[in-house]
Order: C-alpha cells, then structure tokens, then sequence
C-alpha cells in the first residue's frame, strides 16, 4: 500500500522522475511493428509522461496525448516544446470517455493504462477508431497477471490478437485488434 501511495505521489508531483523509471524503456517497435503510423492520426490514450505520444508524433500526421492529470499534461506540452513537435496535441480525458467524435482516429495505443473500466474502455476505442483502423494495447502487466483481463481481451465479442514482449521488469503481452 505504502509503495502505490508512493507511485502515484511521484506520477502526480515529480513526472520528470517518473519518466525515468526502467519500465519506460520499452522498444517502440514494439508498436510499429504492428501499424506505420506515418500520415496517420493517433491517440495515445491516459498517455502519461508522453512517451508514446512523443514517439508517435515523429512519424505521425497528428497525435493527441490523453491524460487526466494536469500536472502530467503540462510535462507532456513542455517536452514537445523543446523536441519542436508541432503535432502533437495534450489534452484532457479518459480511457472510457475519449473527447473526439465518432470514426476520429487511426490509431489508438495505450501503455501502461488499460483496464480501470476494461469493457467501457474497449467500447469506447472502437467508437473513436475509424474503420479501417487499428487500436494498440501494451498494458505493462506481466504474463500470467490479470488473466480476467487476457480472457476479456482475447475472446468474444473483443477478440484481440496478442503476442508477448520483454521489458526490464519481464515478459509482458501486447495486444491489437484492426478494426
């Protein structure tokens, strides 16, 4: 308990220290190699430091960095600034209550987000993904964890596509659906 009070305090106050934290060194292509993000809008959904967002960002049309905490936005917004991306957009929201239109992406991604409301999430992914498009789920959870969600995932009516992954804490699943 003591430590995800200590987690959040950092996420929340310190984002700097946060982004520096080993499980954000996860390979990018981890992504890529599922969908070329080139001429394509993105959402990178409760982005958090902004790491996916400010990957996407160099290949991407346009990409908007969800987060609901202000602080977090603000970091993202500063870091975009001085790496000059100019289409990359932060703004507020959630996972299952995007704010765009129907049929307004590509391409959604989340990391290390997924599943606070895992059915209204999904839902609401597919109602914001144009069709042809694809959504993209790195969860950061470790192989064997939160297999309710694996099953959720995998099966009817979501019916997601998996592989696994390593990051610097272990063998971790990604997920993708194309829509």
């Amino acid at each position: 308990m003591v430590w995800t009070i200590a987690d959040l305090l950092v996420y929340n106050k310190c984002p700097e220290v946060y982004d520096q934290l080993p499980f954000h060194n996860w390979d990018f292509n981890q992504i890529t190699s599922i969908v070329n993000l080139a001429d394509k809008i993105v959402v990178d959904g409760v982005s958090g430091t902004g790491r996916v967002a400010l990957e996407a960002a160099k290949q991407a049309s346009l990409v908007y960095a969800v987060e609901p905490v202000t602080r977090l936005r603000e970091f993202i917004r500063l870091k975009a600034e001085q790496r000059k991306l100019t289409n990359l957009y932060v703004v507020d929201g959630f996972l299952h209550a995007l704010p765009f239109p129907d049929g307004f992406a590509d391409c959604i991604i989340t990391s290390h987000a997924l599943g606070w409301q895992l059915t209204a999430e999904l839902a609401e992914f597919e109602r914001v993904v144009k069709k042809p498009g694809t959504v993209i789920h790195c969860p950061g959870t470790m192989v064997g964890r939160e297999e309710s969600d694996h099953q959720v995932l995998i099966n009817p009516p979501w019916s997601y596509h998996f592989s696994q992954y390593e990051e610097s804490d272990g063998l971790k699943r990604k997920y993708w659906k194309n829509l």
